[in-house]
């Protein structure tokens, strides 16, 4: 049973299982940053989607005004230098008025362009940035799977942890107690009230004077009979006490064995 206990010992080593522990604690914490990344870019792509329909919807209002800028422009520029009316509004033209207003819409349909041009350039931007985060989202996903299987992994060995503590405690109790009845068997520290009564006896005797020669064939009967009182109360405690300790040995290598072949 010893032996078996040392064998246990050897094989049954907690320090393993928290070294696997800590490994998959390590992974986990590393694919949980990897989650709270996607999470902010998630967020993010929402962001640029909705900026992006925004954009959208800006550029078609400044098409829409630049084709009517355009052909008022158009307007102007085909109208008679020598008009006595606006070709926009009807009203009266003096002196060089067709030509500055033809400037000023001129300018307009200039500015419009311009804020076309960054408007599109702007669109354009919120789409590379979403097609590149969709791109990192969508790796992130693939490596994400492996989370869920490890957080599972890492309850296990949680628990595996915490039982093979349990259990290498409750063996080194058991083992103490073994180790304590051997060590009592041993010294013959045990029925101590039966000794206590027979060198009583012996005193007793002594002190009577009793004649060592005539009683030497007595004195062997009891002696023997000691011997054999002694030899049966050893058996007894030996006999009451190891089947449990002994049984209580088998389950905690029995649970911590099942715990090594998880």
């Amino acid at each position: 049973l010893q032996q078996r206990i040392v064998e246990f010992k050897q094989n049954a080593n907690v320090d393993d299982y928290e070294t696997d522990l800590e490994a998959v604690q390590g992974e986990v914490a590393e694919l949980q940053a990897i989650e709270a990344d996607k999470n902010v870019l998630d967020e993010q792509l929402n962001q640029l989607g909705e900026e992006r329909g925004r954009l959208n919807a800006l550029q078609e209002t400044l098409t829409n005004e630049g084709v009517a800028l355009r052909d008022r422009l158009e307007r102007l520029e085909e109208a008679d230098g020598n008009a006595a009316s606006c070709p926009l509004c009807g009203q009266a033209l003096e002196g060089d008025h067709l030509q500055q207003l033809t400037l000023q819409v001129q300018e307009e349909v200039d500015a419009k362009r311009e804020e076309y041009r960054q408007n599109q350039e702007a669109f354009n931007e919120i789409n590379a940035n979403m097609k590149t985060h969709r791109v990192d989202i969508k790796e992130m996903g693939m490596v994400l799977k492996k989370l869920p299987p490890l957080i599972e992994r890492m309850g296990v060995l949680q628990n595996q942890v915490q039982s093979a503590h349990e259990a290498a405690i409750q063996l080194e109790e058991h083992h103490a107690q073994l180790e304590a009845i051997q060590s009592k068997l041993e010294n013959e520290d045990f029925a101590q009230d039966v000794r206590d009564s027979l060198a009583a006896l012996d005193s007793q005797q002594n002190e009577v004077g009793y004649d060592s020669s005539t009683h030497d064939e007595a004195r062997q009967e009891l002696e023997t009979h000691t011997q054999y009182e002694q030899l049966y109360t050893r058996l007894s405690i030996a006999l009451e006490s190891l089947p449990t300790i002994e049984q209580n040995l088998e389950d905690s290598m029995a649970r911590s064995q099942r715990l090594l072949q998880a």
